[in-house]
């Protein structure tokens, strides 16, 4: 992760700096953020800025814009093929920044943009199974968008079928203490946004919570083939809800119970208690 920091006067060190010919940050931002007027020694958080390759950009833009209804609050792009677009979500104060750099230029070794997006998005389709069930650890490099506030147009359920209509992979988490069932989902990126806000009709199912229970998969009960189950209880039953001795005699019959049961089965099976 870099931490990019903006002022309005040059540092005294002597470098040699990189001229960019396309804006980091949207006027709108600033202004808004108060950010000329910060009490000095005051970071104020401006943007989350998200590198993307060329092949992602515009379902990215259209993700934003048009899935979550961000407003557009820069576009600017370079002769080298730079292009940069920044969206202020409802309701929030830091916007997103997406930059994409011509394939050529944007890597200098093996692993691209690209193919770190198709990576992360690949494991999303590995292990989130329904939307109560599996969990991908890339999923915890998101930011979180909180906008209960938001008018009624703007329910959880609306979001929800544009990922469905898309295809990105989310998972639907429990309510913890008093708070409202949230979102964890994919953007084209392989990156994920956090999202709490209000439901139309709260769904029934959603369990854990994805701070204070780490090491849930979610509620799998419901996605669990019989065939799965069935080999399960025959190799593992009376070690079911257990921790470590389930998941190690998971181990070894693994490759027997991949035929029919997928990671995130197993490894309910072994965590979430049996009543």
């Amino acid at each position: 992760m870099v931490i990019e920091i903006c002022s309005l006067e040059k540092p005294q060190v002597v470098c040699d700096w990189v001229d960019d010919a396309v804006p980091r940050i949207s006027n709108d931002v600033l202004v808004n953020n108060n950010a000329t007027k910060a009490r000095h020694g005051l970071l104020v958080p401006l943007m989350v800025s998200k590198s993307v390759s060329a092949a992602a950009f515009n379902a990215t833009v259209h993700y934003y814009q048009i899935g979550l209804g961000a407003t557009q609050t820069l576009s600017s792009s370079s002769d080298s093929g730079v292009q940069v677009k920044a969206f202020r979500l409802a309701g929030a104060e830091v916007q997103i920044r997406l930059v994409s750099r011509p394939d050529h230029a944007a890597s200098s070794t093996a692993l691209s943009v690209r193919d770190l997006e198709i990576g992360k998005r690949a494991a999303h389709a590995r292990f989130v199974v329904s939307p109560l069930c599996g969990f991908s650890k890339l999923m915890d490099t998101h930011f979180g968008w909180d906008h209960f506030s938001v008018s009624r147009n703007a329910m959880m359920e609306r979001y929800l079928d544009y990922f469905e209509a898309h295809d990105f992979k989310y998972h639907i988490w429990g309510a913890y203490d008093k708070g409202k069932p949230n979102v964890y989902v994919e953007d084209p990126t392989g990156d994920t946004v956090q999202i709490d806000a209000n439901w139309e009709h709260e769904p029934t199912g959603a369990a854990q919570d994805a701070l204070m229970d780490q090491c849930s998969q979610g509620n799998c009960t419901a996605v669990v083939e019989v065939g799965c189950a069935a080999t399960l209880n025959r190799m593992c039953g009376a070690l079911g809800g257990l921790g470590a001795p389930c998941t190690d005699c998971i181990f070894d019959g693994f490759s027997a119970l991949q035929e029919s049961c997928s990671y995130q089965e197993m490894l309910s099976f072994c965590l979430e208690p049996k009543l």
